[in-house]
């Protein structure tokens, strides 16, 4: 066959040795796509399998291979974009460090899903193609090497004559991977665009690391900390969500369905949507005593809602703790200014055990000094409820009570 198409098999071994190159059948190819184009019978010694069933599809799709427009995503499918984003956002960590291994000078770098829709994540080499996030499918641009790479699940090369809208492309060449979830299903491609067809070993090699990457070291990395985070929430006694950016769900534990009166038999994130303008999204919120309705009954609740950021993935997200209140529960309001009918005191402090007693009463005795004080015990024996009534019970009293949540810090 003539130099220009190849998947991973023995016919890149030659390409890899520059006997892949050959121009001269450049203009073979374009002559073999206007006999296809006239719907005449096309030479497979010159195009391979591959590319004439990609050609064949994208012209029952009805695409005009003489066509230079682009396809920009609709906006009134904002359901799909959002989703395309959140991905995008998801996997910044790794887009991030892998422009650390593309010269930009050389390469485009494009991220793309296994529906067509696509972003030009680095482009310095002049392509004209634009970078807002478009559809680079069979059913709209035709012909590419990731239509290709994604159909065929394996690295392919794609040069310039092969592409099915040749003027669209011009003399742009491309190699692409397939990349994949953690149960081995094509999700989609990345892919690496350049001028100069002799770059093209190189550039197919850098795409398949890439790809190879991705699906055995970031995935499982990803997938693996997600399962974390999941552990750790479950174990915690305050129910937990995690909110995206657009305050989408992405985590949940138990104690929260448990709060909240969740039917686990029926769509959660759905049932959790109705409660969370209460719990704070989409506003300024500070900590607060809320009453939920829930299954009729109004429930008293604490609600803490941080905003914090992902190191991994540098997406922002929020951090909601609901806690019921039954009147005993300690306020956590860290970093709020609190006045003394806000705290507790020592008479809220209940207990009959000697070591109680003692506690409260060396306490009682350091509140009325300005001496510095630790309190040290395990999670949930009181110690916040002891802080708060020492400074209740101090001088200082009609003065503010912060406190600072040190674990955070």
């Amino acid at each position: 066959m003539g130099g220009g198409c190849f998947l991973l098999d023995n016919r890149f071994k030659e390409f890899v040795t520059g006997n892949g190159i050959n121009k001269a059948d450049f203009t073979k190819v374009r002559d073999q796509w206007s006999l296809f184009l006239e719907g005449k019978q096309v030479d497979t010694r010159i195009i391979p399998k591959e590319v004439i069933d990609s050609w064949t599809r994208s012209k029952n799709n009805g695409v005009d291979p003489y066509a230079l427009n682009s396809f920009p995503f609709e906006s009134s499918r904002k359901k799909e974009l959002d989703c395309f984003q959140d991905t995008l956002q998801k996997y910044h960590f790794f887009f991030k460090n892998v422009l650390e291994l593309i010269d930009p000078n050389e390469y485009s770098f494009s991220f793309g899903t296994k529906d067509g829709v696509r972003q030009l994540i680095s482009n310095k080499i002049g392509l004209s193609f634009p970078g807002f996030i478009g559809e680079c499918s069979e059913k709209t641009v035709g012909t590419n090497s990731n239509s290709i790479a994604i159909n065929t699940d394996r690295p392919t090369i794609l040069l310039s004559p092969y592409f099915y809208r040749q003027d669209y492309y011009q003399n742009m060449n491309s190699v692409a991977a397939p990349i994949h979830n953690e149960k081995k299903e094509v999700i989609g491609s990345m892919s690496l665009g350049y001028f100069y067809p002799e770059k093209t070993a190189e550039a197919f090699c850098l795409v398949s690391f890439i790809a190879k990457v991705f699906d055995s070291l970031y995935i499982p990395l990803t997938n693996e900390y997600d399962k974390q985070i999941q552990q750790i929430i479950n174990c915690l006694p305050q129910g937990l969500v995690y909110l995206g950016e657009k305050d989408n769900v992405k985590f949940y534990n138990e104690k929260l369905l448990d709060l909240l009166k969740i039917d686990r038999q029926q769509n959660i994130e759905r049932q959790l949507g109705k409660h969370l303008p209460k719990l704070g999204t989409g506003v300024d919120f500070v900590p607060r005593e809320v009453k939920i309705d829930i299954n009729g009954k109004k429930v008293r609740t604490q609600v803490i809602n941080d905003d914090l950021v992902n190191q991994l993935s540098t997406e922002g997200f929020k951090l909601i703790q609901l806690e019921e209140n039954d009147g005993t529960s300690i306020p956590r309001y860290e970093g709020k200014k609190l006045d003394c009918n806000e705290l507790f005191t020592f008479d809220q402090i209940v207990g009959n055990s000697s070591l109680i007693k003692k506690a409260k009463e060396i306490a009682n005795n350091v509140a009325n000094t300005s001496v510095p004080v630790i309190l040290y015990g395990e999670s949930g024996t009181g110690k916040e409820m002891f802080a708060q009534a020492i400074h209740n019970a101090s001088p200082r009293r009609e003065q503010p009570f912060i406190a600072i949540n040190c674990g955070a810090l």
